[in-house]
């Protein structure tokens, strides 16, 4: 019994993920191509750098006496390699896949195994992963939404003006949890500002894609 109520919450945390390329796949006709170039880049090109740099410049000495100096860094940090990235795979390693589809295919990617590499779904109860899928659905559209505005300054955009404010949102984003560890906002507050900030991102995705379209 605890087996299979452990195998039913794994199953749900992967659910977000696999639902929306079961969508991407049936209803857009997605390419596989991007999903996979968007799970290899972050893993390998992306992860690993800026996991190396981490480890050589943040210490848990810093962690635990420096809270704003850590947050900072490691969003600067999160900030450039991510969108940086994702700008050479548009651009390099992926540039004859140019629709909106194969932008929403690298982000599956990019983010549904980023959330597989950084959480501990195994660990999870049932409760837990339902409440954990709801913040991989907000994750994954956080993703989709800074891909689209790299996406534009690659295919449509003769400036990286884009580029530049993915990378400030990214960084911005992940400064957050500096406010609840040093104590300035209760858990509450974080959660109510980080999912005002999805859909602040999401609208703005979407605006770019609808003008671009």
């Amino acid at each position: 019994m605890a087996f299979l109520l452990k195998l039913t919450a794994i199953v749900i945390s992967y659910s977000v993920p696999v639902l929306f390329w079961f969508y991407l796949r049936k209803i857009h006709h997605a390419s596989a191509v991007p999903l996979i170039v968007g799970i290899i880049s972050y893993s390998v090109l992306i992860s690993l750098p800026r996991g190396l740099l981490r480890m050589l410049i943040l210490t848990e000495d810093m962690r635990q006496n420096s809270v704003w100096e850590f947050y900072i860094i490691r969003a600067v940090f999160s900030g450039v390699f991510e969108e940086v990235g994702r700008y050479l795979v548009f651009k390099h390693l992926i540039p004859n896949r140019d629709s909106f589809t194969d932008c929403a295919a690298y982000a599956l990617g990019h983010g549904g195994i980023e959330i597989i590499l950084t959480h501990k779904m195994w660990e999870n109860d049932i409760g837990m992963s339902l409440v954990e899928s709801f913040f991989f659905a907000e994750h994954i559209a956080f993703s989709i939404a800074l891909s689209v505005l790299v996406f534009t300054a690659v295919h449509y955009s003769e400036n990286k003006r884009l580029l530049y404010a993915a990378v400030l949102i990214h960084t911005l984003f992940d400064i957050l949890p500096a406010a609840y560890f040093s104590r300035m906002i209760s858990v509450g507050a974080l959660i109510l500002i980080d999912l005002f900030a999805t859909a602040l991102m999401t609208a703005a995705g979407y605006t770019v894609y609808k003008h671009t379209e």
